[in-house]
């Protein structure tokens, strides 16, 4: 929005765009001037020593990209990628259940998964997670060996070196970084609709996929100062 030789001198502030009112803030770029600048604002109108790129009256700060945090709580990341065409991660309860009447020994390799589909719209959807299951047991249940042979195959057919060496381990997602306590799940992309991002407080037996972010080792005080976070992100979406 600033480049070296344009500066913002002229701002109409008013209501942002929605389908109720279709209002937009217009801006006016022109060569650098010293002030004052005109600051339009929705009840009256003012002169102003700098408005700055994010629209205000105040100092040109700029907030720069972070990787870790300030203060002293989990960093957030990705989700695990499965990197398996479905094959492990894509199941319906009675596809769960179907395996699990005929092999009991199947209902610990199951567990409860959540893209952000299944967080936005409250879907139900499960995964072979067999991180902690031994190969002798996995052998024990001819549909999940069967899928486990069907991952393999796909990764080594795979056009991409990484993924190639991931074929050595079919067992598994492509990426795990499923927390081992309790977790804040935050949808990658959202309605611009919404009042809030749609948050979840979930446990380490829900696994989170990568098309959800997650802060690991959250706390419910975490939880209620990202969902207010979350509200006020809406503003810039």
């Amino acid at each position: 929005m600033i480049y070296l030789v344009l500066k913002l001198n002229f701002l109409v502030s008013v209501f942002l765009y929605n389908k109720k009112n279709p209002q937009v803030t217009f801006l006016w770029l022109k060569n650098f001037r010293p002030s004052p600048f005109l600051l339009l604002l929705p009840l009256f109108s003012t002169f102003v020593d700098n408005i700055n790129a994010y629209l205000i009256e105040a100092p040109d700060i700029f907030i720069e990209n972070r990787k870790k945090t300030i203060s002293s709580v989990s960093n957030v990341v990705f989700g695990s990628m499965p990197n398996d065409g479905g094959i492990l991660s894509d199941y319906s309860f009675e596809n769960k259940e179907e395996i699990v009447k005929k092999y009991p020994l199947a209902r610990s390799m199951f567990k409860p998964f959540i893209g952000a589909k299944e967080l936005l719209h409250n879907k139900e959807r499960y995964c072979l997670w067999l991180k902690d299951i031994s190969p002798n047991e996995v052998k024990k249940v001819p549909p999940v060996m069967d899928a486990v042979l069907k991952v393999k195959l796909l990764r080594e057919n795979s056009n991409r070196e990484a993924t190639k060496k991931l074929a050595e381990y079919p067992m598994l997602f492509g990426e795990v970084r499923q927390p081992e306590d309790t977790y804040i799940i935050i949808p990658r992309h959202s309605s611009q609709n919404r009042r809030y991002i749609p948050l979840g407080f979930m446990s380490p037996d829900v696994i989170c996929g990568d098309s959800n972010l997650l802060m690991p080792n959250a706390t419910l005080y975490d939880f209620g100062i990202m969902t207010e976070l979350s509200c006020k992100h809406m503003g810039l979406m």
